[in-house]
């Protein structure tokens, strides 16, 4: 990835939090979503795509209202150790589960 020019190089978080997506959403980060959880107590977050855990946990510290997806059993040892509810994200071979 690093040195080639084809790739596109996504913006700082500064400059996507101004964007609009389609259909008029907003992208948020860390800070804004702990805000948000702040706001609403009710909410839960289920994750996609998370792969950095201990960031996850210094930005929400909300561990009894979040559900990470993991991708593999360290993911989900990672996850737990966390704090964080794991959700596994399949294909797996159901061989795999019969670890936990």
């Amino acid at each position: 990835m690093a040195g080639d020019p084809d790739l596109p190089v996504p913006p700082p978080l500064s400059e996507a939090c101004d964007l609009t997506l389609k259909g008029g959403l907003h992208v948020l980060g860390g800070k804004d979503i702990a805000e948000f959880m702040l706001r609403h107590p009710q909410i839960i977050l289920v994750t996609d795509k998370i792969h950095d855990m201990p960031l996850l946990a210094r930005e929400l510290p909300f561990h009894d209202r979040l559900i990470a997806e993991v991708f593999n059993r360290w993911g989900y040892l990672v996850c737990l150790w966390h704090g964080f509810t794991p959700v596994f994200s399949l294909p797996w071979k159901l061989s795999d589960l019969n670890m936990f």
